[in-house]
Parts: C-alpha cells; structure tokens; sequence
C-alpha cells in the first residue's frame, strides 16, 4: 500500500507543484492560524523583535536602526534586505502579523526548484524525494511560521544556484540574463544573511568546474563577469553606506561579533574550563584596552567600528592553538548535521505556554561526547524520544548523502561536488554556533544528494536479493 501511494506521487509529473501546495495548505496553514492564539510569540520570537524594530524605523523614520527611540544610531550589525521587506509588507497591509504566508509562499518554491535541481542532475523521483523532504522538514516548517530570515534567504540562495547551475542546462540561449539574474538574487542573499560573504570565492570555481566542458573558456569568462557586476551592484552601495556611517568598508558587524562573541569564548571554555560567559569577559576586556573605553564606559560591541580590532584579539586566539581550535571547531560542528529542529519547537511551545509542557534534555551533546561522558550523553538521549528520533533521522539523512556524493560517478560527480562544497560551506562558517536553523541553507543539497543516496542504496539492495552483477 505504501509503495503504491508512493509510485504515485512519484509519477505525478504535471501536478507536483499543487502537491507542495496541498502540503502547505493543509500542514502550514493549519499551524500559523493555530499560532495566532499566541501573540507574545508569534510571530515575533527570537530575533525577530529587533527586525521588526528595524523595520519600523525603516518606515516612520527613514534609518535603518535597530534603536528603540532617538537619536536613532544607524545598524551596521545586520543586513537590511529582510527588515526591508518586512516593512513593504507592513506598509501594504499595515501589520506584521500574517508576514509567514510570504515565507510559506517562498518555502513551496523552493521545494519546487529543490525538485527542479534534482530531476534535472538525478532522476525525477530523486528530485520529488528531495523537494518532500524540505517542505515536510520540522526546520522548515517552523522558520516559515515565524519572523526570521532563514526562509527568505534559502530560497534566494536556492534561486540564484538553479538559474546559475541548472536552468536551461545545455543551452546557450538566454545564459547572460539568466546569470545577470543569479548575480542579482545572490546579491540580494548577501544583503539577507551575512553568511553569503564569502560564497562567490566558491561559486565562481565551481562554475569553471561545471561548466568547463559544456561552454567555451571565453563564454565562461563573460558570464562571471555579467554575474559579478550584477552581484555588486546590489553589495557595494551597502558597504559604501556602512563606510559613510562608520568609517569602515565592510558588509557587516555580524561574522566578527560571531567571532569574539561566541566562537572563541565557547573556544576558551572548552580548553580552560572555565564559563563561556568568563571568555567573553576576558576578550571585552581586552577590546576596551584596545580601542580606549573605559570600563564605565558603554561600548556597541554590534558596531561595524569595532570589527576590526573584534578580528584582531578573536584571530590572535586563533593563531595560537590553530589546531586545537581546527579540533574544537570540527566538533562542533555535529549538532550542524544532527540537531533536532523538534527539541527547539518544543521549547518554543513551551515559551508561548508559560510552563513545561515537555520534558527537553539541557545538556550540551557535544561536549559530553567531546568529554567522553557517555553515560551522561545516553541519559540526555532518553529524556525525550522523538528528539532522540529526529537526531538519527539526520543521521540517516546524512549516511545517504555520504553514499549520493561518494557514488555519484561520472554523470553526477561535477554535480556532487557543487552539493557536497554548500553543505561544508555553510556547515564550516556556522561552526559553534550550528544548531538546527543554520543547516537551512544546506538542506536542499543535502536532501538532493540523499536521495540519490537512497537509490544507490536500493538498487545495491536489488541486485544482492536478486544476485545480480551490482553496476
């Protein structure tokens, strides 16, 4: 029975974008206008409260700020695509409230392109596995409902690799725009999320490797060049405004405050055990030293002013115990590959209660494990079971797309490499900080190269049961 439901959705061809739909309809639907019952949460939670300030001011003072009354000191911490559209929305229809029905819309698309990218590198049923995955994802589903910038920067980001990589693939016809057009929307994911910042030095590479044996070395080099005009047209009017404001050329305070903030204090914590809270004191104390505050002195440690001495004292930690760190920084990236987005969702049911409805596990699973306290890290495991599941679902998630890049062959391996070179991209920048949200941006291509995993898999299953000679 399973199968048979199964073949049909997989030879649903015509209609697999009204499926998304159904899905979207009657699972996302349902749960924002169950949400709505909880306004001290929804929409807004998390960090959504300081875009929604810049927003705001962005619509009744005409600054973008993230100050809650004058004077209103300009943001150079954040990127301003996402409160930029928050406002239009808020300017159009006077409230922020069903702001998620735009994420829902975006979150169908690009499980449609997911589906695009894989029928097109794979097979059609590789490409219907992968785009289900997504839009049934818990991540998914989750920052589609509330205001953040995962959903919006994914599908321009998924956008921008499909109309590079994969539209029209074969054909010459309409390749300028379509590049002028990815240059524009990787832009656009630039001025989204921060994290994009160093993505061209891998795109551009990857598009000689792709594209190497499909176009001429003088077709290649035009379109890299339309792309990046178009990429910076859209980037460099916003470092020149951060310069005009705070007298350094720069994106965004945000990758060095990640840094000095959270990477290498989590860092000191780990070798020195002492708290992460301790780290910090010692780097902020150094930083005022630096600059010349005081101690009474308040410091916007957010400020594009202070990032480069930010880098300097994060980076000299660094440097230090290079490998020690490389070792830390490795490990902490599993929960990048194996946290639960359910253990955060029931945090956040929790949140809008008011009380623990459900038991979660508090304790830190890498460290445990990085500590070799496994009785501790099997305890964690056993208080909430479906947690538990979701982590070796990754796990199998992960193990697939393992055997989809190492088996891809000749057909798919310029491909594999693409898919295999965004996760480590996001996976290696997210680093301590990885956790369920930060793996948005690689899931598309890790659930496309799992299911062409998954078909490795079953056909090695075949031919075994059937005593066949496996290809």
């Amino acid at each position: 029975m399973i199968q048979t439901f199964f073949r049909r959705i997989t030879t649903w061809k015509a209609n697999i974008g009204w499926f998304v739909a159904a899905i979207i309809f009657l699972v996302y639907v349902p749960m924002m206008l169950y949400l709505l019952n909880f306004p001290s949460v929804f929409p807004v939670y998390g960090d959504g409260l300081y875009y929604v300030t810049l927003a705001g001011n962005i619509l009744h003072h005409g600054v973008f700020s993230g100050s809650v009354q004058a004077p209103f000191v300009p943001a150079t911490f954040i990127m301003p695509a996402y409160p930029l559209f928050l406002a239009i929305f808020i300017g159009t229809f006077g409230s922020y409230t069903l702001f998620p029905l735009v994420q829902l819309v975006l979150a169908g698309a690009t499980s449609f392109l997911i589906f695009k990218i894989g029928e097109r590198v794979f097979s059609y049923s590789a490409g219907v596995i992968a785009a289900l995955l997504f839009i049934l994802d818990p991540t998914t589903i989750f920052h589609s409902l509330i205001i953040m910038t995962d959903i919006p920067y994914v599908f321009l980001l998924v956008l921008s690799v499909y109309l590079l990589f994969f539209d029209a693939e074969g054909t010459e016809e309409g390749a300028p725009v379509r590049t002028f057009f990815a240059g524009i929307f990787f832009g656009v994911a630039m001025l989204t999320r921060v994290i994009s910042m160093f993505l061209p030095i891998v795109i551009i590479p990857l598009y000689f490797l792709i594209k190497n044996n499909r176009i001429s070395t003088k077709k290649i080099i035009i379109n890299l060049f339309i792309l990046t005009i178009a990429y910076s047209a859209v980037v460099v009017p916003w470092v020149a405004r951060n310069n005009a404001v705070s007298g350094v050329w720069g994106i965004a305070n945000e990758k060095s405050l990640n840094v000095f903030q959270y990477y290498v204090p989590e860092f000191l914590s780990y070798t020195r055990g002492i708290s992460a809270d301790e780290g910090r004191n010692i780097l902020m104390e150094e930083l005022r030293r630096d600059v010349g505050v005081s101690s009474s002195e308040t410091i916007d440690i957010g400020s594009l002013e202070y990032a480069p001495a930010e880098e300097k004292i994060a980076f000299r930690y660094i440097r230090e115990d290079f490998w020690g760190y490389a070792k830390f920084h490795l490990i902490k990236m599993v929960p990048f590959f194996l946290s639960s987005q359910i253990k955060n969702s029931l945090i956040f049911y929790n949140n809008a209660l008011g009380y623990e409805a459900y038991k979660i596990n508090g304790g830190n699973m890498t460290n445990l494990l990085a500590g070799a306290r496994f009785k501790e890290f099997w305890s964690e495991l056993q208080i909430q079971p479906v947690v538990t599941l979701e982590q070796l679902f990754w796990l199998l998630i992960s193990s697939l797309a393992f055997v989809g890049a190492v088996f891809s062959g000749r057909k798919y391996h310029v491909y594999a490499i693409l898919f295999v070179v965004l996760i480590f991209y996001f996976a290696v920048l997210t680093g301590p900080l990885a956790y369920s949200r930060f793996r948005l941006p690689s899931a598309p291509f890790l659930f496309l190269l799992a299911a062409y995993g998954t078909s490795v898999v079953a056909r090695v299953a075949r031919n075994v049961f059937t005593k066949e000679k496996v290809i």
